[in-house]
């Protein structure tokens, strides 16, 4: 069919303006009352559509034509053809099993390429928030959609089933092919470690480990967590790196993996370790000859016992100031007392003193 309201513009042969007209209902236009000579006819393509005909064979939306004395020439018919779009999602596999399941979300920020039949590149787009991507406003042909692979992640699902990043697709006029998604699972390369150790050595956690084959090693990273899950990269070094001792673990338990990161970008993460230990606790209970008030201080105390040589509770309070108590001695009769002292960590610790007048 005929497009309607398509604007057309007819110039002479010295490029001066002769006036536009508007295509009817049926698409046709025309101007008449024409001398002889040379004439171009431009015509403004509607949105969203290509010049797919053209009288000159040029699809450049213009014809040249020559007009006689008297002629009609009702044979200057342009076609448009519409335009369509290409597009979907780049999603993280997590179960490898090449469909986008529920909890499997888009990547945000994986380029995306598109090429024309002959292999020449039409543009780069980047995946948005939600991992979709969209090439629009394209003419009916044959496209190839090429992604670049997120960084430690393999190809599982792809449109064609060939798992090589890339999937061909003819576009027909006008139409919307939305359903080139490709999925991506982490690798996780198995590297042959032969052991990897965690010591505690005094106040210290001496890490140490072998490879079968390092040739390829580029980088290791030593991490660390206090929870098991969220790690932090504690030392990096080069492949001549095959131990580590950790002065600045916590109380509680320490956690460490390694990471190893080949020339090719390969990645291989090591099994946990955890160390756990109590780090000493210089604990200050002064004065031992107290008859105003005992002062407590060099950790964080939660909650302190006063007892009586034959073990009888005296006193008991939770603490008020973290690390600094000061304990009223009035209501405490004269004698022999042990304070029992537990520190935010879970260490005890038991101080002897004598209540005097």
């Amino acid at each position: 069919m005929g497009i309607p309201g398509v604007t057309v513009e007819l110039f002479d042969d010295m490029g001066n303006s002769l006036g536009t007209v508007v295509t009817d209902a049926n698409g046709e236009y025309i101007f008449e009352d024409l001398p002889a000579g040379d004439y171009t006819v431009e015509v403004t393509p509607p949105a969203d559509y290509v010049n797919s005909a053209d009288p000159d064979g040029g699809f450049d939306d213009t014809a040249e034509v020559t007009l006689g004395a008297g002629e009609d020439n009702l044979d200057q018919d342009f076609g448009y053809a519409p335009l369509g779009s290409i597009g979907d999602t780049i999603f993280e596999d997590l179960d490898g099993d090449g469909v986008q399941g529920p909890g499997e979300m888009g990547i945000p920020g994986v380029t995306v390429e598109l090429f024309d039949d002959m292999g020449n590149s039409l543009g780069t787009v980047i995946t948005d928030a939600n991992g979709q991507y969209i090439f629009e406003d394209l003419p009916a042909g044959d496209y190839t959609v090429t992604v670049t692979p997120p960084a430690d992640f393999e190809n599982t699902a792809d449109p064609d089933g060939t798992m090589d990043n890339t999937t061909t697709v003819t576009l027909g006029a006008g139409e919307t092919i939305m359903h080139l998604d490709f999925g991506y699972d982490q690798i996780v390369v198995a590297v042959d470690i032969l052991y990897f150790t965690a010591e505690k050595v005094n106040n210290e956690v001496l890490l140490k480990w072998e490879l079968a084959y390092d040739r390829d090693l580029d980088i290791v990273e030593i991490q660390h967590s206090t929870d098991g899950s969220n790690f932090s990269t504690i030392k990096t070094g080069s492949r001549n790196l095959i131990s580590y001792s950790d002065q600045n673990a916590v109380s509680g338990s320490n956690y460490y993996r390694l990471r190893f990161v080949e020339y090719n970008g390969e990645l291989t993460i090591s099994n946990i370790k955890v160390v756990s230990f109590l780090r000493g606790e210089n604990v200050k209970v002064y004065p031992t000859l107290v008859s105003g008030q005992l002062n407590i201080e060099g950790t964080e105390i939660v909650q302190y016992s006063i007892f009586d040589l034959s073990g009888k509770l005296v006193q008991k309070s939770s603490t008020d100031e973290v690390g600094h108590e000061k304990i009223d001695m009035s209501e405490i009769q004269t004698g022999n007392y042990i304070i029992r002292l537990e520190s935010e960590s879970g260490q005890i610790h038991s101080k002897r003193f004598v209540r005097i007048q």
